[in-house]
C-alpha cells in the first residue's frame, strides 16, 4: 500500500510485467534484502548514484520528492543539538551531521516523535507524509512540523544490475512517460 506500490501497479498495467511483491517492514530490512540481491525492482530508492552503486542497481528518474522537516515541541526556541531519525537512511544522516547535529536512529517515525516527547532528542527529522499519517494522535498535539528544503530527496525505482538489461529499459521508459496528472492522481489517492 502506498504511492510507490500504486506507481509500480501502474507500471505493471502499462507493461504487462508479472510482479511478485516482497514486503520489508523497515527500511533497514529492505537494504539487507537489496544487499543479498533479493528482487529485481526496488521502490523508494534515493536518487543518488552512490546508493545505486552500493546496492548494484540502476536508478530511474525520480518519481516523487520526499520533503523532510524538523518536529519539535511547541514553543521550543533553543538551538537543536540532537535529532532523531528513522534508521538506515544514510543520505539524511549525512545531511544532518553536516549541520553538526548529533543523530540518534530509531526504528520508525513514531519512535522518533516519541523520543521528542520523552526529551531524548531536541527534534525528530521525518518526511511530511509520515508525519501527517501519525501526527493526529492526541499524544502528538503539542508537536510542530517545520519543513526544510535542504532535506528534500528525490525517490526513484532501482532495477537490480543482476536483472536483464531490458527490464531497466522498460521501467525507465514507462517512468519517463508518466504524466504529471497521473502521478498527481496516485499521490492524491494516497493522501485521502
Amino acid at each position: 500500500k502506498g504511492i510507490a506500490i500504486d506507481y509500480l501497479n501502474y507500471l505493471v498495467e502499462r507493461t504487462g510485467l508479472p510482479i511478485e511483491y516482497i514486503y520489508y517492514d523497515t527500511f533497514r530490512k529492505l537494504q539487507e534484502g537489496l544487499a543479498k540481491g533479493e528482487g529485481d525492482i526496488y521502490v523508494h530508492m534515493p536518487d543518488n548514484f552512490a546508493i545505486g552503486q552500493k546496492f548494484a542497481a540502476s536508478l530511474t528518474q525520480p518519481y516523487m520528492v520526499v520533503r523532510d522537516g524538523f518536529v519539535t515541541q511547541r514553543g521550543r526556541t533553543a538551538a537543536l543539538k540532537t535529532v532523531a531519525m528513522v534508521e538506515a537512511h544514510p543520505l539524511r544522516k549525512n545531511k544532518l551531521e553536516a549541520r553538526n547535529l548529533k543523530v540518534k536512529e530509531y526504528v520508525d517515525a513514531a519512535a522518533c516523535l516519541d523520543a521528542v516527547l520523552a526529551n531524548e532528542v531536541d527534534a525528530a527529522v521525518v518526511d511530511s507524509a509520515s508525519y501527517n499519517l501519525i501526527a493526529y494522535h492526541a499524544k502528538y498535539q503539542n508537536l510542530v512540523y517545520q519543513g526544510d528544503p535542504k532535506l528534500e530527496a528525490g525517490i526513484s525505482f532501482g532495477v537490480s544490475n543482476k536483472s536483464p538489461q531490458v527490464l531497466y529499459s522498460i521501467i525507465k521508459k514507462v517512468t519517463n512517460d508518466m504524466t504529471k496528472s497521473k502521478l498527481d492522481n496516485i499521490t492524491i489517492k494516497n493522501m485521502t
